[in-house]
């Protein structure tokens, strides 16, 4: 006997039974109503904002506020009571030049320092280490150096010859370099941590 009717009629008996149930689908409320209410493009709430906004500090309460100078103290003057200020200028001139007046006259002696005159040529290098290596030794220290050695000289590129290109060179690059690295052994040597400043000029350019 042959199963093939009896499934078929058991199949169709089944839809039957089904189709006579209709399919119902409910749809579940929103659970969070503050999601139902808000459009697509919402921003969302923002914090609260306090109402008044912080300011700085009011510089008066600053603890270093009653160490500023008044405003009559010349500042340039103050004393300097740990160390007395020496500026040596070296310069290949026997005698200081008519600056040099006005530069002593700047120098206030009850607040500590001086100023002294060395003749120094910056090309001598032998005797420019000797006369920087006396100054430190003298002091027992060096703070620094401001080495500025320049030529002032202004001469057309088509006259410009080897010898001029030669002296400017000695000058302006190993003069000061010398007058530089003489200064740092020295510094090195007694264990000062100062300052080296070089100083570039213009003057020498040629005219083309």
């Amino acid at each position: 006997m042959s199963l093939s009717p009896r499934m078929s009629r058991a199949f169709l008996a089944s839809s039957r039974r089904v189709g006579a149930s209709p399919l119902t689908c409910a749809m579940s409320s929103i659970v969070n109503p503050s999601i139902a209410h808000r459009s697509l493009h919402a921003a969302a709430p923002r914090c609260a904002v306090p109402a008044t906004k912080p300011t700085n500090p009011d510089p008066r309460e600053n603890p270093a506020h009653e160490l500023a100078p008044a405003k009559d103290e010349n500042v340039g003057r103050k004393r300097f009571a740990d160390f007395e200020l020496k500026v040596y200028c070296l310069d290949r001139a026997k005698e200081p030049s008519g600056y040099w007046a006005e530069a002593e006259r700047r120098v206030v002696p009850e607040c500590g320092g001086c100023l002294r005159y060395r003749q120094q040529d910056v090309q001598d290098v032998a005797h420019l280490d000797q006369v920087i290596t006396e100054i430190a030794d003298e002091n027992q220290r060096l703070d620094g150096v401001v080495a500025a050695a320049g030529i002032q000289q202004v001469t057309p590129a088509v006259v410009y010859n080897e010898a001029d290109a030669t002296r400017m060179l000695s000058v302006n690059y190993v003069g000061v370099l010398m007058a530089a690295t003489a200064a740092s052994r020295q510094m090195m040597k007694y264990k000062c941590h100062g300052s080296i400043c070089l100083i570039a000029m213009d003057g020498g350019h040629m005219s083309w």
